[in-house]
């Protein structure tokens, strides 16, 4: 099922960086695969564990603003695709929906509060590597070293406060926030 709300990710990711060949769908099915086997074969964590990352303190508000930035650098820095634009207000909000909400909101729920919690449990603060590793190894699957560098290292701060705060929800809104300002809000201001 946690697989499931990947499909939008990679949609968006099929649009912004194609992938030659057989296209993304025997990829999908891999990774699917993978991270099943991966959550089944790794002790799971306690439903409290997972339900406690989405408390909240003070300090999430600093760690949400920080998508902006981290978009401007990865765009900057990366010079990655743009969505394609569109005139219609619709789809642009869908667009900037579809990013806070399933890259931003799923994509932590996902790597931070399910993976992260697993892989911190197995090999303690190493588990934010490992986790950064996965989330850049599914940046390279998309066919995307530089949307691979981008998830690694943003997936590497993330997991940094999540172990620090306990919280996944500033980097939830940061991770759409940045993901906003690399494929549409930067790309659209040049």
């Amino acid at each position: 099922a946690a697989a499931l709300t990947l499909v939008p990710v990679i949609s968006l990711a099929a649009r912004s960086a194609p992938i030659p060949g057989p296209g993304l769908l025997p990829i999908a099915v891999v990774g699917a695969t993978a991270m099943a086997a991966t959550l089944l074969l790794i002790r799971p964590a306690s439903p409290r564990s997972v339900t406690s990352v989405l408390e909240a303190d003070g300090s999430q508000l600093a760690i949400a603003a920080a998508g902006l930035p981290l978009g401007l650098v990865a765009h900057l820095a990366f010079d990655l695709p743009a969505l394609d634009p569109s005139d219609d207000p619709v789809v642009v909000a869908l667009s900037w929906a579809v990013l806070i909400v399933f890259v931003g909101f799923v994509g932590e729920v996902v790597f931070r509060a399910v993976i992260q919690t697993v892989l911190s449990q197995a090999l303690g603060t190493r588990g934010i590597v490992a986790t950064a590793a996965v989330a850049a190894s599914f940046g390279a699957s998309l066919g995307s070293l530089q949307y691979a560098a981008v998830l690694g290292v943003s997936g590497a701060l993330f997991g940094w406060c999540l172990h620090r705060t306990g919280s996944i929800l500033g980097t939830s809104i940061a991770s759409g926030i940045m993901h906003v300002g690399l494929f549409l809000l930067w790309p659209a201001l040049r």
